[in-house]
């Protein structure tokens, strides 16, 4: 029998759902069992990392019921950046995220930090081909920043500025938007518990791809040069059950001499933008 055309309609309110959907966006009624935290593949750390640098270079601004990988290990010799020119689909349309962030927003009981149902368009980055979109925050002078490669070929989503005590909530957050762009539950806490490598082995005193997204970069670097005191952390993970979606976090930690604030990152993409990740 073919059903690969069959609608797909919850089982507890009944509403259509998405052939591929984990979660109804309506109740929110979860749709698979947890998965298990299982190794699929590695990459060397050294390699991510040269593959993000060079993608910062020609501007181009960057699982609760999922488990994801937490990647490690040693750097092959040869890395290969993201091909800006392939046609990898969409991780996730703007509408379709809109809509999901908001229903759960309200199943994860986070509407008192945002207006989870107001992203709007705020400007774009246009030599990185970006739509970034934000919403007003009710969380300290946390601002979010969510950018749209081509229409969703990518998302790279910031939390900037949020205060030391607030990290909690932002990573609830940012757990909330990697939700919705996935389809199915993700819960960052997982990652932020993890074992996050100093992004200074490599010279950066803070993710290059977010700073541009929020046009912070000049900013950012007057305030090093100054004394200001940059610390970025990393994990690179791989939900379980996907070959072609990898999730990077990181975390900035900015000391104005005793005033911090905290940027937390998340970039979610295709694996087969990046061939040094699928052999």
């Amino acid at each position: 029998m073919n059903t690969q055309n069959t609608p797909r309609f919850c089982p507890k309110c009944g509403a259509a759902i998405q052939e591929q959907a984990r979660f109804c966006l309506h109740c929110m009624t979860p749709l698979d069992s947890k998965q298990r935290l299982e190794p699929r593949r590695r990459i060397g750390r050294r390699a991510r990392i040269a593959i993000i640098v060079a993608a910062a270079l020609i501007a181009a601004a960057a699982a609760t019921f999922a488990a994801v990988y937490f990647v490690s290990g040693g750097a092959p010799e040869n890395t290969v950046a993201r091909d800006f020119d392939g046609d990898y689909g969409t991780v996730c349309s703007f509408d379709t995220f809109s809509a999901a962030v908001a229903a759960a927003s309200a199943h994860m009981g986070l509407d008192s930090l945002w207006d989870a149902g107001g992203f709007r368009d705020a400007y774009r980055v246009t030599d990185a081909e970006l739509t970034v979109y934000s919403t007003d925050m009710h969380l300290g002078d946390a601002l979010i920043y969510a950018g749209f490669y081509n229409g969703g070929e990518y998302l790279l989503v910031t939390v900037a500025d949020a205060a030391p005590e607030d990290e909690e909530s932002a990573v609830a957050l940012l757990s909330c938007v990697c939700s919705a762009a996935l389809n199915y539950y993700v819960d960052l806490s997982e990652v932020t518990a993890s074992p996050l490598y100093p992004l200074s082995e490599y010279g950066l005193p803070y993710f290059p791809d977010s700073a541009h997204m929020m046009r912070r970069e000049d900013e950012y670097d007057a305030a090093v040069a100054d004394g200001a005191r940059f610390a970025t952390t990393y994990v690179f993970t791989i939900p379980e059950d996907e070959d072609d979606i990898f999730c990077d976090y990181f975390r900035t930690e900015r000391d104005y001499g005793g005033a911090v604030r905290v940027d937390h990152t998340l970039l979610i993409d295709h694996t087969r933008a990046y061939p040094a990740m699928r052999s």
